[in-house]
C-alpha cells in the first residue's frame, strides 16, 4: 500500500500544445525553483550552512574541550601510526591536521575525527613493503601521497553517485574479521620495536606469525628499550585501570577523570621524553628516538604521479578505498545511532574523499575516521564538527612548536602506545563475542575466524580481500535461504490518547544487506508518532527548533515479528536489532515493553 501524505510530489501528465506561451509569472516560479534546487544542493553538499547559524556559546564550550581533547590524543597517536606506515612522524601530524581542518565543512557527523588510524596505516606500510625495491624515482612518501590523492577521487567519486549504501553488503563478522586480525598484526608487529630488537635481529620477517618466531629466536638481551617499551605499556594500561576504577567509585570526579584518562598518552610519552633526553644528552646509554622530525608544515605540492608509480598503487587502490570506508561509515553511524541524529553515508563519503584529495597536497597519507579519537570527543561533550578547527589548532601548534622534544620520544615507547591503542580492537571487540557468535550462527562465526587467520597470516590487504568474497558468499547464502513472500508491514500505532504500541514485522529476507534500512524505517516511524522527553536536548545542533513532540502519545511497547524469519537471522542483523532497541529506549526516556513474536508465540524481550 502506498500512502501520500502533503509533502508527497504529484506527477501528473501535461497536455501538449501546439504553442507555448509563458508567462511571466511562470518563469518567475521556475526561476525560484531552481534557486531552491540549488540552495538545497548547496546545503546538502555543505551541511554547516544549516547549523552554523545557530552557533552559540555554549556549543563553543563544548567544541573546545572536545577539540582540543582531541587534538592532545592526535598526536602522539598520528606520530606512532606514521611510523605504521614505514614513514617519518612528522606526516602523521600532516595527515592529521588536515583531516580535521576540511572535514567540518563537509560533515554529518558531529563526532567523528579524521586522522591516521592503524588499520590504514598498517596497509600503507604492507604496499610500501611489498613494492620494495621502489622504482627508480619512487620514494615511501610519493607511494603514500599518491595513495592519498587516487583513494580520495575514487570515495569522492562514489560519494557523489551516491554509493553510501555499499556499506550495507559488508556484513559485520566480516568487517570484525579484518579489524581484529589487522589488531592482532599491528600489536604483533610492533613486538620487536618495544623490546629493543636490532634491525639485524628483526630480519625480513612480515607477517605476525613469522614476527613472533623473530621474536623467540633473538630476544636475548635486555637493553634500555626493553625497559622504557615495557615500562611505558604497563604504565599505559595502570593508569587507565586505576582511574576507570576510581571514576565507578566517585561519581562527582568521573568527568575530571575521564579527561585524565584522556591525557594517559600524552602524560607518559612526556615522563619518557625526558628520561631519554637526560640519558641521550648525559650518560653513554644508547637509546633509540624518533630523531629529528621537521617544524611546521611542508610547501603544496601536487603529489608525484609517474606509471611506474601507478603500476605500484593500482593493485591495492580498492583494499584502501574500501578500508576508508568501512571505517569511517562504520563509526559515523554509530555515533549517530547514540546521540539521535541523522548520518548520510554517502555524503560522508565526500567528506572524506575531499579531505584525503587536500591532504595529499601537503603530504598527508590516506586518513579516515578513528574509533578511539571520536569516542574520546562525544565522551568530551562534542556540540558540532568546527570542534574539529580546535584539534587542527593544537596539531598545528605541535608542528611549529614542539618538534624539538618529538626527537627525543623514545621508538619503543611509541611502540608502547601503538600496542594499547589497538588492545580494545582484540581484547574488548568482537573476540570476546565469539562464543555468543558460535552459538547464534556457526558459519558467520567460522567465517570471523577465518578471516582473522589469513589477515593474521598473510597481511591486512588479504584479509580485506577475502572478506569482500566471504560478503558475497554470506548475501548469496541469505538469499538462497529465504523461502516465501518478502513482506515488510510498517509498525501502526493503537488508538490510543496515552499510549502507542508497536508491531514491528521483519521481512522474510531481513539479513546484512537490509538490515540497517530496516531498523531506521521502524525507528524513523516509531519517532514520528510518539513523544520523547528527552529527545531534543538545549543546542542540539543538527536539528531544527527545539519541540519535544510533547502532544504526541507515549511509547508503551514494541513487538518484533520474527514469525516470517524464524532463526534464521545473521550476526549483523541481530545486532541492528540490539541497535535499534537501544536508540529507542533512549528516544523514550522511559521503560519501554519489548516483545518478540515467534511461530511459538510471543515472549518478553
Amino acid at each position: 500500500m502506498v500512502h501520500f501524505d502533503e509533502s508527497t510530489p504529484l506527477l501528473l501528465p501535461v497536455a501538449n500544445t501546439a504553442i507555448s506561451r509563458t508567462s511571466q509569472h511562470e518563469r518567475e516560479e521556475r526561476g525560484s525553483g531552481i534557486r531552491t534546487s540549488l540552495s538545497d544542493g548547496i546545503r546538502s553538499t555543505f551541511p554547516f550552512l544549516t547549523w552554523l547559524p545557530k552557533y552559540n556559546m555554549d556549543w563553543f564550550k563544548g567544541d573546545m574541550v572536545a577539540g582540543i581533547t582531541a587534538g592532545v590524543v592526535v598526536i602522539p597517536q598520528g606520530m606512532a601510526y606514521a611510523r605504521l606506515a614505514h614513514l617519518p612522524p612528522e606526516y602523521g601530524l600532516y595527515s592529521s591536521f588536515v583531516g580535521v581542518l576540511i572535514y567540518w565543512l563537509f560533515a554529518t557527523s558531529k563526532d567523528v575525527t579524521i586522522g591516521p588510524v592503524a588499520v590504514v596505516s598498517t596497509l600503507i606500510g604492507g604496499i610500501i613493503t611489498k613494492a620494495a625495491p621502489l622504482p627508480e624515482g619512487v620514494t615511501a612518501l610519493d607511494v603514500a601521497g599518491a595513495l592519498a590523492l587516487a583513494s580520495g577521487l575514487l570515495v569522492s567519486l562514489m560519494g557523489v553517485l551516491k554509493m553510501g549504501w555499499i556499506v550495507e553488503y559488508i556484513p559485520l563478522p566480516v568487517t570484525a574479521s579484518f579489524l581484529t586480525g589487522s589488531a592482532i598484526s599491528i600489536a604483533v608487529g610492533q613486538l620487536p620495536t618495544l623490546l629493543g630488537l636490532t634491525k639485524e635481529e628483526r630480519g625480513d620477517a612480515r607477517s605476525a606469525l613469522d614476527i613472533l618466531v623473530t621474536v623467540f629466536q633473538n630476544f636475548t638481551t635486555i637493553r634500555a628499550d626493553t625497559v622504557f617499551g615495557i615500562t611505558a605499556l604497563l604504565l599505559l594500561y595502570l593508569i587507565r585501570f586505576v582511574l576507570e576504577f576510581l571514576a565507578k567509585r566517585n561519581d562527582r570526579y568521573q568527568k575530571h577523570l575521564f579527561f585524565l584518562a584522556t591525557l594517559r598518552t600524552i602524560l607518559t610519552i612526556a615522563l619518557f621524553t625526558i628520561i631519554s633526553f637526560y640519558l641521550t644528552t648525559c650518560t653513554s646509554i644508547s637509546l633509540s628516538t624518533l630523531g629529528h622530525v621537521p617544524s611546521g608544515l611542508p610547501p603544496l605540492s601536487f603529489p608525484k604521479i609517474s606509471t611506474p608509480l601507478l603500476d605500484t598503487i593500482l593493485p591495492s587502490l580498492p583494499a584502501v578505498a574500501l578500508v576508508l570506508i568501512i571505517e569511517h561509515i562504520s563509526i559515523a553511524k554509530s555515533f549517530g545511532r547514540i546521540h539521535s541524529y541523522t548520518v548520510r553515508p554517502s555524503q560522508e563519503l565526500l567528506a572524506i574523499g575531499v579531505t584525503n584529495i587536500l591532504g595529499s597536497f601537503i603530504g598527508a597519507y590516506p586518513s579516515t575516521g578513528s574509533f578511539s579519537r571520536t569516542a574520546i570527543k562525544s565522551k568530551a561533550g562534542v556540540r558540532t564538527p568546527l570542534s574539529g578547527l580546535f584539534t587542527a589548532v593544537v596539531v598545528l601548534g605541535a608542528c611549529f612548536w614542539c618538534t624539538k622534544v618529538f626527537a627525543f620520544i623514545p621508538t619503543a615507547v611509541m611502540a608502547a602506545v601503538i600496542i594499547h591503542a589497538v588492545g580494545d580492537m582484540i581484547f574488548s571487540g568482537p573476540a570476546v563475542k565469539l562464543f555468543d557468535w558460535w552459538g547464534w550462527s556457526r558459519l558467520e562465526a567460522a567465517i570471523f575466524l577465518a578471516g582473522v587467520g589469513v589477515t593474521v597470516v598473510r597481511d591486512v590487504e588479504v584479509g580485506i580481500y577475502f572478506g569482500a568474497v566471504a560478503s558475497l558468499v554470506l548475501l548469496l547464502y541469505s538469499i538462497a535461504s529465504a523461502r516465501g513472500k518478502t513482506q515488510l508491514v510498517l509498525p501502526e500505532v493503537e488508538a490510543n490518547p496515552e499510549h502507542a504500541d508497536f508491531v514491528c514485522q521483519l521481512p522474510v529476507t531481513y539479513s546484512y544487506p537490509n538490515a540497517s534500512g530496516t531498523v531506521e524505517g521502524f525507528a524513523r516511524d516509531i519517532k514520528r508518532a510518539t513523544s520523547s522527553p528527552v529527545a531534543v536536548v538545549k543546542g542540539k545542533w543538527e536539528t531544527e527548533g527545539s519541540s519535544s513532540r510533547a502532544g504526541l502519545p507515549a511509547l508503551r511497547s514494541v513487538t518484533i515479528d520474527m514469525s516470517e524469519v524464524g532463526d534464521q537471522i545473521d550476526l549483523t542483523g541481530r545486532q541492528a536489532l540490539f541497535d535499534f532497541r537501544a536508540e529507542i529506549e533512549s528516544w523514550s526516556g522511559r521503560e519501554v515493553e519489548w516483545r518478540v513474536r515467534t511461530q511459538n508465540g510471543v515472549a518478553r524481550w
